[in-house]
């Protein structure tokens, strides 16, 4: 890039010598006209910068105008760096020595004060840029053809930036409407200026929520810059970017990535490999690949990109920091949490040394390291974030704007994930309003409140209320993405779920298989998103009994989850395990078999876990191996897991703990009663003095030991396990958990046993609420519990009757 610098200022001199009468100033113009065309902003503003020092020197009959548009493109180049207070200097320079030159009412004033406005309006200071916009186009009105004023377009476009920024859409639209009609009759169809105009009036669709009206505008941008640069101009691939972008909000990500691609393909062949234009398309690109679950990729482009800021601006700039923030939050969604964190933190302290602590993207930061805290399951420290960051947009913004609504979205799934659903109801309305007064009743955003709404009503059980919402949402999205768009096919997943948990079985069916079809044509056969609604079709079908078809969805999901999660995944191997069972229940014990083989030697390949969420599934797995009476392939599977993780992590480790739990009920299975003791109780042992004597690990110990003792007949010992866990699981779990509802059902046992049935049948109806409440009243397996418990309470009924008759009889006349 060096040696063409130096060769272009060699052609520039020799070229342009002529046309400038060997006039420096003019060359350094023209050099840097043709740098900014370029897209070298920096070696374009110091040779403008060259000319205006020239220029100050010297004195002619047009050093003035000469001066003017030196600094006219000054102001240019700045706006274009992100330099809003330096640019506002500069035109306010302009602004004077065209009001020397021209007068107050002269066009030429006029311009300048669009000028100015333009760069006031970046720095959100609309109040001061009004009456500058206002005033020049008094002078461009008062002209004989008003619409046919080639410099009215300059004030329109501004004028509609601001009232856009004042949600007054409609009189912002008839501006840049009357911008463009006027490029078109002053300038013609292609001019660059067209372009321009369409894009701000697809920028002000989009806000609007009208994203279809925005793409299409976008593309009418597009066609008119190429038919006014051509296929490969930097203006080109600045209208790609905007499109590009566009369709990624609206989630047409398959359509948009050849778009992106072909920008950045411009941008290096114009730019080379270290320009910011390209570090933005390269960030962008690794957002594109971020939406489509290909991470690696993604890392990969946010990587070339931040190469590229830290190259070419402090290492501690805004761009920077933005670059660092957005790659955290990939590897957040990739569980590498410590890498997210330390680069989480260092863009919250660049936006801090820029900005102070209550700036809003401080407040940004603040929220997506929140985010960071609430995957790990801090929550208590995801709460201090989520409200220093509310408070800081409150403050900036006030009660009722779009991003606070957003803040007490997040703050309402926090709570909603700690359960705590009566708290996270009323932000969720708050949210929902604030978004409705501020974007309208039909904006997208609107549609994702009311979808979160529901969320909640559906799981306290407000089902009515909650289908709905959904279908509120869902025609919301129609109406603005189309009927085949991704957010469509998730609002069909959201309403069929609730109609399977009313039990409209018939009527749900079609909603999930609607959804399936849309994200296979929009996302690809490979998708994430296809895995999940294959997930959800199978246990719809489960329910219903169509078992053959079961088996064909989850193959096809394992298909897809082996493309885009790896074999290696816990997830990966839930699915295997439930496949093996529903061919157990079909009979097909030999491909079960082959199936569970499969997990076993997957298992064997896997290295110690990262994280407890392979936990579930191996108990999954040693269960259905059990069950099926392969104890040694279980114990043998167990001990695997143990040694794997006992070379990772340390002996007091939870997943070390919970190896070691799992193997001493394997061994108490497979009559190796005093091992499984030992193992036991020094599991227990361990997690009391790593975790505490009131963890419920204890409990689960506690638990097995209460069910080894009831099977051995101390009956009394095995009651005094289950009372203990009961206390440990109600005081760390709440009294609503299902390991409650577990210990609960348990000690029934030891009291119906002990012909306490008096006692028992409360606990035991306490345990249906908690299963009904947790699983969902239309549960499978719920509905054969209560009529267990039903048909007990009759029995006793019917006893306590009897007694009564008989006392009846035998009391004295």
């Amino acid at each position: 890039a060096e040696r063409n610098k130096q060769l272009t200022d060699a052609l520039l001199q020799r070229a342009c010598a002529g046309e400038t009468g060997g006039c420096q100033h003019a060359l350094d113009v023209q050099k840097g006209d043709m740098y900014r065309e370029w897209g070298w902003l920096q070696e374009a503003l110091e040779r403008y910068q060259d000319a205006l020092r020239r220029l100050q020197g010297e004195t002619y009959e047009k050093h003035a105008r000469h001066e003017a548009a030196v600094l006219s493109r000054i102001g240019t180049v700045l706006v274009e760096q992100g330099h809003l207070q330096q640019a506002c200097q500069v035109y306010r320079q302009l602004v004077e020595k065209e009001h020397g030159i021209h007068g107050v009412d002269h066009p030429a004033t006029a311009r300048a004060n669009c000028r100015l406005a333009q760069a006031l309006l970046g720095l959100n200071q609309g109040s001061d840029a009004e009456p500058l916009l206002k005033d020049a186009l008094k002078i461009f009105e008062a002209s004989e053809d008003t619409e046919s004023h080639p410099d009215i377009g300059i004030a329109l476009e501004n004028m509609g930036r601001l009232l856009s920024s004042r949600k007054q859409h409609a009189e912002a639209d008839a501006h840049y409407e009357r911008a463009i009609s006027n490029a078109r009759r002053t300038k013609g169809e292609d001019h660059p200026d067209v372009a321009a105009g369409l894009a701000n009036l697809a920028l002000s669709k989009k806000h609007q929520g009208d994203m279809r009206s925005a793409v299409e505008l976008s593309k009418q941008a597009l066609a008119a810059r190429k038919a006014s640069h051509g296929q490969a101009h930097p203006l080109v691939a600045n209208s790609l970017d905007e499109l590009a972008l566009l369709l990624t909000e609206q989630g047409n990500w398959a359509e948009a990535m050849p778009i992106r691609r072909r920008c950045i393909d411009i941008q290096e062949a114009v730019f080379g490999l270290k320009h910011p234009k390209l570090g933005l398309s390269l960030a962008n690109m690794a957002l594109l690949m971020k939406n489509l679950r290909k991470h690696a990729a993604a890392e990969g482009y946010y990587r070339r990109s931040l190469s590229i800021f830290m190259h070419v601006d402090d290492p501690e700039s805004l761009r920077v920091a933005s670059i660092k923030n957005n790659l955290a939050e990939l590897l957040r969604m990739q569980s590498r949490f410590q890498e997210a964190q330390d680069l989480f933190e260092e863009a919250i302290s660049i936006f801090q040394k820029h900005h102070g602590e209550d700036h809003h993207t401080v407040a940004m930061a603040l929220t997506n390291l929140a985010i960071l805290h609430r995957s790990q399951e801090n929550y208590s420290e995801a709460e201090k974030l989520y409200r220093r960051s509310l408070q800081i947009r409150e403050q900036s913004l006030g009660p009722v704007h779009p991003t606070v609504a957003s803040l007490l979205n997040n703050l309402a799934v926090l709570l909603e994930k700690q359960g705590k659903l009566e708290e996270s109801e009323p932000l969720h309305r708050r949210a929902l309003q604030i978004r409705e007064q501020c974007l309208g009743l039909h904006h997208p955003e609107v549609a994702g409140s009311v979808n979160n709404l529901a969320v909640i009503l559906k799981k306290q059980k407000k089902l009515d209320e909650a289908a709905q919402l959904y279908q509120r949402a869902l025609e919301i999205f129609e109406t603005n993405h189309g009927s085949d768009h991704p957010f469509v096919a998730g609002c069909l997943n959201n309403l069929a779920s609730v109609l399977k948990c009313q039990g409209n079985l018939s009527d749900a069916l079609p909603y999930f298989k609607r959804s399936l079809k849309i994200r296979e044509d929009a996302l690809g056969m490979e998708h994430p998103d296809v895995e999940a609604s294959l997930n959800n079709l199978a246990a719809i079908m489960q329910e219903q009994g169509l078992w053959n078809e079961v088996v064909l969805l989850l193959k096809r999901q394992l298909v897809v989850m082996e493309s885009t999660i790896g074999t290696d995944s816990p997830k990966m191997h839930a699915v295997y395990c439930k496949l093996a069972t529903v061919l157990v229940d079909l009979g097909e014990f030999k491909e079960a078999r082959a199936m569970l083989k499969k997990v076993l030697k997957l298992t064997e390949h896997t290295q110690a876990v990262e994280s407890d969420q392979a936990l579930p599934v191996r108990e999954a797995l040693v269960s259905l191996l059990t069950s099926q009476g392969w104890l040694e392939d279980a114990e043998h599977t167990v001990r695997h897991w143990y040694n794997k993780d006992r070379s990772k992590y340390d002996e007091t480790h939870v997943i070390v703990l919970k190896d070691m739990t799992l193997l001493a009920g394997l061994l108490h299975k497979t009559g190796k009663k005093e091992e499984a003791h030992r193992v036991l109780q020094k599991a227990m042992q361990r997690t009391k003095l790593s975790l505490g004597p009131a963890h419920p690990l204890v409990a689960e110990h506690l638990n097995s030991l209460g069910e080894w003792k009831l099977g051995e007949g101390k009956l009394q010992d095995a009651e005094t396990m289950f009372l203990r866990a009961l206390s440990i699981n109600e005081a760390a779990l709440g009294h609503e958990h299902p390991a409650v509802a577990n210990t609960l059902k348990s000690l029934c046992s030891v009291l119906t046993l002990q012909a306490r049935e008096d006692e028992a049948l409360p606990l035991l109806q306490r345990c249906l609420t908690i299963q009904e409440r947790t699983l969902g009243e239309d549960h499978p397996d719920i509905a054969d519990f209560r009529k267990h418990v039903h048909n007990r309470l009759a029995h006793m009924r019917v006893q306590s009757s009897d007694h009564d008759s008989h006392s009846h009889l035998d009391a004295p006349v």
